[in-house]
């Protein structure tokens, strides 16, 4: 199945994922839509492919035992003044990112325990992060930094 990416109005992008990991090649795809309709600088455009691609990418390995049809990833995407608020939502293994700890900033990348670089990362290059488990279901808030070019 492909992602469809609505847009709900000038300032909102949504879409499902299944939980298929090949659905991740489409992440570039619709950041490039909503960098070309909101205008946004080349470092802000990495910055939403990059958390996109490792918090679905986590979701979608780790999140679900079997894949059936009554799994899914939502996302929601707002443009507000000087930042991006990202909602990812699924209904897979209670995960909380917060919880994960990052490796201390002066220890080498070989010293560095496998996992967690990429939830390192996410933490690195946003604002925030919050997370909620609701109804059964993974709820994460994170807001990236942004620059509109004019």
């Amino acid at each position: 199945m492909t992602v469809v990416l609505k847009q709900i109005d000038s300032d909102v992008f949504s879409f499902y994922f299944e939980n298929d990991i090949k659905q991740i090649a489409q992440i570039e795809t619709i950041v490039e839509t909503i960098q070309e309709n909101w205008k946004l600088n080349d470092k802000v455009q990495f910055t939403l492919n990059l958390v996109l691609e490792e918090l679905i990418c986590n979701v979608i390995l780790y999140g679900f035992k079997v894949v059936d049809e009554h799994q899914f990833i939502k996302v929601d995407i707002r443009l507000l003044d000087t930042e991006i608020i990202i909602n990812i939502i699924d209904n897979g293994a209670i995960f909380n990112p917060l919880e994960h700890q990052s490796a201390p900033k002066e220890t080498s990348l070989e010293e560095k325990a496998i996992g967690g670089l990429g939830i390192h990362l996410v933490k690195s290059m946003t604002n925030y992060l919050k997370y909620n488990r609701i109804n059964e279901q993974n709820q994460l808030t994170l807001s990236i930094p942004i620059i509109i070019e004019s």
